[in-house]
């Protein structure tokens, strides 16, 4: 099978691409219909995008080389050239398959009663040196980060949006809930201005949405004890 994609998914696995070489998210890239699903190897972030094409296949995003592709008896080959000169890159695909991702993100869904904004430039006020950055609802929406060795804490206020309520459905207080730093870093290589909806308490994930591009993302969220230590969801 000969697969060519087009200038969007070019640049969207560009940017893949760099978060893999720079250590910032490994990941693999997995197309499924009309789908490109880009999945971290530790498994907190499924990023969806709308993708033109039909088929399925997957491939490390590291490995990816070129927009011309052939996909054959298990392996993924990217065919480039140069001054007459043509190089082909054979590489072995993930054990996960496009169909394992996509049927994964339709178990997830999204509660939207509940969001906040956020931009790529609060990542200028966070410390990332910190791994994780706690959401607190008890005052508003802020961001917290906390050094264990040493007691520093970090607090970014959240400018006031729409859409937020005080409490659950159910009357109950919203969870705090962590996010992993460099979580955040990577979501923002893709788009500048993210939407985050609060899921109610009892799921281990939030869901994020940009402004109207055609991205989405499952999350994984952290758990707090009352000693402010983190545990990572598992889920």
């Amino acid at each position: 099978m000969t697969v060519n994609i087009d200038d969007r998914t070019e640049m969207l696995l560009s940017q893949a691409v760099a978060l893999a070489q720079s250590g910032k998210m490994k990941s693999t890239v997995h197309f499924a219909q009309d789908n490109l699903y880009i999945l971290n190897m530790d498994k907190t972030i499924c990023v969806r995008f709308a993708s033109p094409g039909s088929s399925s296949f997957s491939f490390f995003a590291n490995d990816y080389e070129s927009r011309r592709m052939e996909v054959q008896d298990g392996r993924v080959t990217f065919n480039s050239g140069r001054g007459g000169y043509q190089r082909s890159k054979s590489c072995p695909v993930p054990k996960t398959t496009a169909e394992d991702v996509q049927a994964a993100w339709k178990r997830y869904s999204p509660d939207k009663s509940n969001s906040f904004s956020l931009g790529s430039e609060v990542m200028s006020l966070l410390d990332e040196g910190l791994s994780h950055v706690e959401v607190s609802r008890k005052e508003g929406v802020k961001l917290v980060q906390r050094d264990i060795y040493t007691g520093a804490v970090v607090e970014v206020q959240i400018p006031s949006s729409g859409g937020l309520l005080n409490t659950q459905a159910d009357g109950s207080p919203f969870p705090v809930f962590g996010l992993r730093t460099a979580d955040l870093q990577a979501l923002f290589t893709f788009r500048g201005t993210l939407f985050f909806y609060i899921q109610p308490e009892g799921r281990n994930w939030v869901y994020i949405e940009d402004s109207g591009i055609g991205m989405a993302a499952v999350l994984t969220t952290c758990l707090y004890d009352e000693m402010a230590y983190l545990a990572e969801a598992k889920e």
